[in-house]
């Protein structure tokens, strides 16, 4: 490890960074050019990283590409600050934290504090931003409160996906590639004008994997005599745009979109408590797990939005862009597994969860170059959300009990919101505000059956241990809820330019992330409250040495009221509001080509993030490892290493009229926590990984162009934690959790035309 952070010191001490090259049919380009500045729409305009007051990384295509960034998971190696997990239950869901702050909850009556947007959609399901980044033109990622143009429950920061849409000229483009655990991934996507005026864009992906944790139960306790590998992937997506331009200044697009996946992710259990469950001790190895059942996926999702873009001359108002989309989403999962985590078939789930989400939006905004820039609009959503859930406990060491819980989730959200930026040379001055309105109703209820006596009372199950909510009866009558929050939120900037490739800026901003609803459980508060939170910001985005060298800093101050804290008990989930909380750190972003051929890149995030009022009764037993205390003040946020650094580089080697490109990644993050209490059985260690990749790309033709890829991910094979939880209250709570890819390497072909 000495040897490693040597490297490091000496890499940052250099500020040598890098962005990345892709195949196209063009010549490969070389590091001799200057850095190019990459469009965002951000701020919903487009701009660059550059010149947006606000911090924010972004990846292009060819950044993506030769970072190997397919999907969000692989942000949290490139992102300062980024913080990703899933699979805790077994379930798709995502947990994102930026800077400190994110998605806590794991149920629908919750929403997730860092936004994900789909071409300007906002999806409200965390599930959604588990999808793969296929034919993707850019990654954008906001850090810090969004409190007026992104504004929903944004207080973490933002994900922007922006797929490729239809242009003037046909393209098409391919690639497939194979690995170890049987990896498969196959894109394919394309499209071109067929009028003057109707331009269409398809785009396809298939991925899979096979399980990275081995089952190592003997057959003989599996149902079918053969027990699968978990933690697997089986992903089918397509998506389609349709581009209308009946005249120059009006664009109708129609984009539908269908993901679904098999592939369930998998947990490990590692604690001593198993013996309770198990005539068999943990394996020690945490990719060998054993258990009887498989765990099984089915996650399947359609999107459909239709968006209008119009520009527009109103006399005196000058040149202004109207923009509006409507869009709807369907999706639905569900998933099975072993909950007991042995051969024994005692403690199973199921969960179930259905969702229908309608998003509307309306923009205008002024379109001319004007010292004054202006935009208002509108924001609606609409969510419809169900969950079912069903423990089964049949160990005879214990109580068999059977267990389930049910709700119907609805949230309408409004929002308006206004900003306007002034330009005084060399100062810009922005303000924006937004106002928004949540309401949430619920309909829930759980029953038990077979429950001991200390078990407060609850409804009985039927003969069968299940509840259809269809079918209620007098005597289960369902707990139903509703609840209103208002906010009024914005924030402030003021932009120097000394010169045109420095600028400085500071700025203050408020967010607010809405109150939710729980299940039907007794033993806990069934609404909270909102969080929110004052975030203050300075930062400098500059270039040098005629843009060989950028270097983005930023530091920042985060203030949270009634931060929202998920705590997953032996007997259900539960939300807490900690009184406050506090956040500060600091983020760098280098990127340099120092000479021909090389670049290389630097990010590092350090960040100071704890509770300073909160008080928690932890809900494990201090005699089976909980905490002994009920004040967590001073104890880290979940999911906030202090440390986190990137350090990546390449070379292109000119082969005749081929180049051949060898880049290595690597990354480093502090330990961190995943619940509140500050224990050691919570805690993930620092780790660190590393990357390698070679790239080759022939030269172009007129037949397209050819690249291909060798790569090798975390080369040594090391077991890194994304995830931790605590199990059943009947099985004493163990420890379980999710793990990172294990070492994956393989190869890829790609053509573009």
């Amino acid at each position: 490890m000495t040897a490693r952070l040597r490297a490091l010191s000496l890499a940052c001490t250099a500020l040598i960074p890098l962005p990345s090259f892709s195949q196209a049919p063009a010549p490969p380009a070389q590091a001799s050019e200057p850095i190019e500045d990459i469009l965002i729409t951000a701020e919903r305009r487009e701009s660059t990283v550059q010149d947006t007051a606000v911090s924010i990384s972004a990846f292009d295509e060819d950044a993506m590409k030769r970072q190997g960034i397919s999907r969000t998971a692989d942000l949290h190696l490139h992102v300062p600050g980024f913080f990703y997990t899933e699979g805790g239950g077994n379930s798709p869901i995502t947990q994102i934290a930026i800077r400190g702050v994110g998605n806590e909850n794991v149920t629908p009556g919750d929403d997730p504090g860092v936004a994900y947007h789909f071409d300007g959609v906002y999806l409200n399901r965390p599930t959604a931003a588990a999808a793969q980044f296929f034919d993707a033109e850019r990654i954008e990622v906001l850090r810090g409160p969004q409190g007026t143009l992104y504004g929903r429950n944004a207080t973490g920061g933002s994900i922007n996906v922006v797929s490729n849409k239809p242009t003037d000229e046909w393209d098409v483009l391919a690639d497939f590639g194979y690995g170890n655990y049987s990896q498969i991934q196959a894109r394919a996507a394309g499209g071109g004008p067929i009028t003057d005026w109707l331009k269409f864009r398809v785009a396809a992906v298939r991925e899979s994997h096979d399980g990275f944790l081995n089952n190592v139960a003997a057959s003989s306790f599996c149902s079918d005599g053969k027990c699968n590998d978990i933690d697997e992937q089986d992903v089918w997506a397509f998506r389609t745009h349709i581009l209308l331009e009946p005249t120059e200044d009006t664009d109708l697009l129609f984009t539908m979109q269908y993901y679904w996946d098999d592939g369930a992710a998998g947990q490990y259990r590692n604690d001593p408590n198993t013996f309770f469950t198990s005539p068999l001790p943990p394996t020690g190895d945490k990719r060998k797990i054993r258990q009887d059942l498989d765990t099984e996926l089915d996650l399947e999702s359609k999107l459909f939005t239709l968006r209008l873009d119009q520009d527009l001359e109103l006399g005196p108002l000058g040149p202004m862009r109207l923009s509006s989309f409507i869009s709807y989403q369907e999706q639905e999962w569900t998933q099975i597994a072993d909950n007991d985590f042995s051969e024994q078939p005692w403690t199973f789930t199921g969960w179930t969860e259905p969702t229908d989400q309608w998003t509307g939006e309306i923009q205008l905004a002024s379109a001319g170059d004007s010292r004054f820039d202006w935009m208002v609009g509108f924001f609606a959503l609409q969510e419809d959300a169900a969950i079912r859930f069903l423990f089964i406990d049949e160990n005879p060491a214990v109580f068999p009990f059977r267990f389930q819980s049910f709700g119907f989730f609805d949230t309408h959200s409004y929002g308006g919101f206004a900003e306007g930026s002034l330009e005084l040379a060399p100062v810009t001055l922005r303000l924006g505000l937004r106002y928004s309105s949540d309401e949430k109703r619920s309909s829930t209820g759980l029953c038990f059956m077979g429950a001991p006596t200390f078990v407060p009372p609850f409804p009985e199950c039927d003969s069968t241990g299940l509840v259809t909510p269809l079918d209620l009866t007098d005597d289960f009558t369902p707990d139903r809820e509703s609840k209103k929050w208002h906010r009024l939120t914005g924030r402030f900037v003021a932009e120097y330019r000394p010169a045109d490739e420095l600028m400085f800026y500071a700025s203050v901003s408020k967010g607010y992330k809405s109150g939710g609803i729980l299940g039907a459980n007794p033993l806990f508060e069934n609404i909270y409250g909102p969080e929110d939170i004052w975030a203050y910001e300075v930062g400098a985005k500059t270039r040098w040495f005629e843009d060989r060298l950028q270097a983005n800093l930023a530091a920042y101050f985060n203030d949270y009221d009634d931060l929202q804290v998920f705590i997953l008990t032996g007997f259900g989930a539960n939300i807490e509001n900690a009184a406050t909380a506090k956040v500060g750190g600091i983020e760098l972003e280098l990127v340099t080509i120092p000479f021909d051929a090389l670049q290389l890149d630097v990010t590092a995030a350090w960040n100071h993030a704890e509770y300073t009022e909160y008080d928690s009764a932890d809900p494990v037993p201090a005699g089976l490892g909980g905490s002994t205390t009920t004040d967590q003040s001073g104890n880290r946020l979940n999911r906030t290493p202090e440390w986190s650094v990137n350090v990546g580089g390449q070379y292109s080697l000119s082969l005749g009229e081929s180049t051949l490109t060898p880049r290595f990644d690597w990354h480093y993050q502090s330990e961190a926590f995943f619940r509140p209490y500050g224990l050691d059985r919570d805690r993930s260690p620092a780790w660190d990984q590393w990357n390698v990749r070679m790239t080759w790309d022939a030269p172009p033709t007129d037949s397209g162009q050819f690249s291909v890829e060798l790569y090798l991910t975390n080369v040594e094979n090391n077991d890194h934690i994304m995830n931790l939880s605590v199990g059943a209250g009947s099985e004493l709570f163990p420890e379980q959790g999710n793990l990172h890819p294990p070492r994956l390497y393989g190869f890829r072909i790609a053509w573009k035309y």
